[in-house]
Formats: C-alpha cells, sequence, structure tokens
C-alpha cells in the first residue's frame, strides 16, 4: 500500500554560522560530493549492462511498437508484454528504487572521513538522488548524468525530521547526527542555530504561519554571494502555504474570466470588461544595465584567459573589406592551464550580478502574479512553445524575463484559489492573426502591434488576449464566441487600444 501524500510548503530560515561551524559545513558538502560520485560511478556501470541487455532491447521494440499502433487494445496488450521484461532486467542490475542505498552505504562505512561527516540518513537521500537521475536516463527523459565538480553540492536533506539533520524551532537549534553524538568525534555532531526574523512586516506573518505548522524534514542550503558563501535552512512544512488577506476577499469575490496572452517582455490580459498589460519586471531598466554589465565582464574575463594562454588559440587572418584582420579561436579539448587571481575576482563579481538579477526576476514575478490575482478570477492562456522563441533571436529576451516561470508561478497560483486555467492551441486556433468580424485569418509582421482589419484599430496583443477569454473548446473544435467579442469591443473601446 502506497504512502499517503500530504500538501506541503517550504520556508526558509538564516543560520547563524560561525568561522568553526563553516569550516565544518564546507567539509561535509565536500564529502556529500565524493560519496555521491562514488555511488554514480557504480550506477552508471548497472545503467550500461542494462542498456545492453537484449531483454531491454526487445522491450523497447515492443513499446516502440505500441505508441506507432492506433488500435488501443493491441497497445494495451504490447505495453503488458514490455512492463514485466522492464521489471525483470531492473531487478537483475539492481536499479530498482533502493538497490543504490546499500552501496552508499557500504562506501560510508569504509571510508573514515565520509562517516564522521555524513549520517545514515543523508546518505540514503543522495543515494535516491542518484537514482533519480539514473531513472530519468534509463526512461529517455534526460541525458547521462554527469559526476559532481567541486563546490557543485548546493544542497543536503535528511528524509525525515527524526533522523540525521534534526530541526527543533522551539528551541531555534539544528542538530545534525545527534543520534550518533556517542562516537565523541569532535565533528560528529554539528548544532546551528536558527535566525527568525522579529520586524513587524508581512515578511514575519509569513513566518508565523509556517512555525504554527508540523516539520516534515529540512535541508541545508549552500548559496555563494560574491567571495562569500551563506548557509540557509530550508524547512518542509506540512499543510498549505499563507495566503494574503486581501487576496483571499478578493478572490471570495466572483470575477470575471481573463484571457492571457504572454509575449517576450510583457503579459496581457483581457476580459470582457477590462484589459491589463504589466512588464515582467518591474524595474526592467535597471535589469538591463545589470545584463550589460555581464556582458561587459564576460568580455574583460575572455581577455584576461586569451592573454594568459595564448598558447591554447589559433591565430589566422581573413578579409573583412578591403582590411585584413587577425582572429583567433580557442583550441579544441585544450583546457586553460594558467587562471589569474583578476580572473578570479571578474568571475565573483558576474557570479554576484547574475544572484541578484535571478533575485529580482524572482521578486518581480510574485509581484506581477498578486496583482493580477486581485483582478482575475478563471484564466486562459494561450499556451506558448517558449523553447522555440529562445532557440531562435528571442533568447536573450527570454532569457531575461523567463515567461515560462511567470506562467508557472500564475497558474499554481490561481489553482490555489479554486480557479479554472485552461490552455488555448494557438496552432489550431491562430488568434493573432483572426479577426472576429469577418473570420479572416491574415498574417502580421511582428513589427505590426495593431490589429486594423475591419476598421478596427486595436492593440494586437490586447485584442488577441480579449479573444483567447472568449474562446472554447466545444464538439472537438476551438470556436470563438464573436458576439461576444463585439460586445465588449463597443462598450469599452478604449480599453482595448494601444497606449
Amino acid at each position: 500500500m502506497s504512502k499517503s501524500k500530504t500538501a506541503s510548503f517550504i520556508h526558509n530560515f538564516p543560520l547563524i554560522t560561525s568561522y568553526k561551524n563553516r569550516k565544518e559545513l564546507e567539509a561535509r558538502f565536500n564529502a556529500a560530493q565524493q560519496l555521491k560520485n562514488v555511488v554514480l560511478q557504480e550506477a552508471l556501470k548497472r545503467a550500461d549492462r542494462y542498456l545492453q541487455d537484449e531483454t531491454v532491447k526487445e522491450a523497447k521494440r515492443l513499446y516502440s511498437k505500441a505508441h506507432r499502433t492506433k488500435d488501443k487494445n493491441e497497445k494495451q496488450q504490447l505495453k503488458e508484454k514490455a512492463i514485466p521484461l522492464f521489471n525483470a532486467a531492473r531487478k537483475k542490475y539492481q536499479l530498482e528504487k533502493y538497490s543504490l542505498d546499500s552501496i552508499g552505504g557500504q562506501h560510508r562505512s569504509n571510508a573514515p572521513h565520509l562517516y564522521t561527516h555524513i549520517d545514515s540518513q543523508t546518505t540514503k537521500s543522495i543515494c535516491q538522488r542518484v537514482m533519480k537521475s539514473i531513472n530519468g536516463y534509463l526512461l529517455g527523459k534526460n541525458g547521462r548524468p554527469h559526476f559532481a565538480y567541486k563546490e557543485s553540492i548546493q544542497s543536503i536533506e535528511s528524509p525525515t525530521n527524526g533522523q540525521g539533520i534534526i530541526v527543533n524551532l522551539e528551541k531555534g537549534i539544528v542538530n545534525w547526527n545527534a543520534c550518533r553524538k556517542h562516537l565523541g568525534h569532535k565533528s560528529s555532531n554539528l548544532i546551528l542555530h536558527v535566525k527568525f526574523d522579529n520586524r513587524n512586516n508581512r515578511a514575519a506573518d509569513v513566518e508565523a504561519h509556517a512555525l504554527a505548522h508540523r516539520v516534515k524534514y529540512c535541508r541545508i542550503l549552500k548559496k555563494q554571494h560574491g567571495r562569500f558563501t551563506n548557509y540557509t535552512l530550508q524547512v518542509v512544512f506540512e499543510g498549505t502555504p499563507y495566503e494574503r488577506s486581501e487576496l483571499k476577499e478578493k478572490q471570495q469575490q466572483r470575477l470575471d474570466c481573463y484571457g492571457v496572452d504572454m509575449n517576450m517582455h510583457h503579459i496581457d490580459l483581457a476580459s470582457n470588461n477590462d484589459a491589463i498589460s504589466l512588464p515582467y519586471c518591474r524595474s526592467a531598466v535597471a535589469h538591463v544595465e545589470m545584463e550589460k554589465e555581464v556582458k561587459r565582464l564576460q568580455r574583460k574575463m575572455s581577455r584576461t584567459l586569451f592573454l594568459n594562454n595564448l598558447d591554447c588559440y589559433t591565430t589566422r587572418e581573413k578579409t573583412k573589406g578591403r582590411q585584413t584582420i587577425t582572429t583567433h579561436q580557442r583550441k579544441k579539448g585544450i583546457k586553460f592551464p594558467n587562471i589569474s587571481h583578476n580572473y578570479l575576482k571578474l568571475k565573483c563579481r558576474k557570479a554576484n550580478l547574475q544572484r541578484k538579477l535571478a533575485a529580482g526576476r524572482t521578486d518581480s514575478h510574485g509581484y506581477t502574479v498578486n496583482q493580477l490575482l486581485k483582478v482575475c478570477g478563471d484564466l486562459k492562456i494561450e499556451k506558448v512553445w517558449y523553447r522555440a522563441w529562445q532557440c531562435s533571436r528571442y533568447g536573450r529576451a527570454i532569457g531575461l524575463n523567463a515567461p515560462a516561470t511567470l506562467e508557472a508561478k500564475l497558474v499554481r497560483r490561481a489553482e490555489q484559489f479554486d480557479n479554472n486555467v485552461m490552455f488555448v492551441d494557438p496552432f489550431k486556433t491562430a488568434l493573432s492573426q483572426y479577426c472576429h468580424r469577418c473570420g479572416n485569418k491574415t498574417q502580421k509582421k511582428l513589427s505590426n502591434r495593431v490589429h486594423t482589419c475591419c476598421d478596427l484599430n486595436l492593440d494586437r496583443d490586447l485584442y488577441t488576449a480579449l479573444l483567447v477569454a472568449n474562446t472554447d473548446f466545444i464538439g472537438g473544435e476551438w470556436l470563438v464566441d464573436n458576439d461576444m467579442v463585439e460586445q465588449a469591443i463597443i462598450e469599452h473601446p478604449e480599453k482595448y487600444k494601444r497606449k
């Protein structure tokens, strides 16, 4: 019988660490990285033997044949034949859910430095993390897992709060390896103190809401801030996250259904009574300036590497117009032997700027979602393939604004308030080309941001959002309620015009 699952949410607490605590935490994270690499090495050997097995190849042929056939009964029969073959091969090569736990426990017992710094529960979590990556590789969802390099482990967790990393929020203490205190080793037991928020603001209300719930388990996060390393306690609580009172009051009212049109730089929403257009980032100018600074640091780092490693580049001349210029290209498969201190300083500055960009983007996304939920009820979203945008000429805008992350956050928060969310297929509807008056679909240039068909002068994005709001899947096809769209434009003509 499977274990019942309960709702969970997380909350982060800063940790108060001394110099001695930071040195011990660094040693434990390095030990976790070594243990992960040892377990992953053995898991990859098993995975390679598993993939070369004839039983697995036969099961894959049955599964691919099942995907090609259109008969449902035949498809089900082929899958039923393939699943036992997969399970037998997994059992033969010890690639089941908990098969790697014994490997991690054995290596931990044989290595004194691992046994001192890593407890048994943390070892199980590391083995489960490796098994998850191997499972994705075997199913074809992910690529081949990579070994962890130095300082690449950013989090360590225990599966329960009873052993391993134990948190006591009433006393404000995190006790790691408390169950092995009898060993008497100076680093076998690590005690850290939690820092609480004593300010009288919304952050304190969120923290008080979290402290009122039961702790399921916790993890310790490692974050690099420039040249400094900060450690944070992330606690997983049982229950639902904190909800803002004003959002609760708004969502209790019957709000309009809004259509959502996602763009590269802003999000547009429209209903039959209103239209909203918000940027992804509140401080867009500051984000652009920080992005320019990151580009400048990258160029400076490239010049530093070139000047200190001239033997790693090939030089050739090429003609550009009437001039002959000299270009330098890095040799393939050669690592840079000389890394200067100036390069490391620039690398820290760039990483700090990128961290600030990510934090500002997350904050802006949360603000935008809260503003939208104050007015939105049910949502109809035009499902966009963001990866195609990123692979084309809009990679920089997608990386800077992260519209897919904002969409996922908006959907998750809307579902928390029991609002319905429906995705509209743009390939079958082509609403950005559609006109509700004449019913024709006309391709437009990307530079054309105004819909002018049938004497209409409307903002292209807001008009698309209005069409999305009045689109439904009826009788196996997507249909637009043209009468409702026309009535909304007649009653509120200024709301859908370009501003």
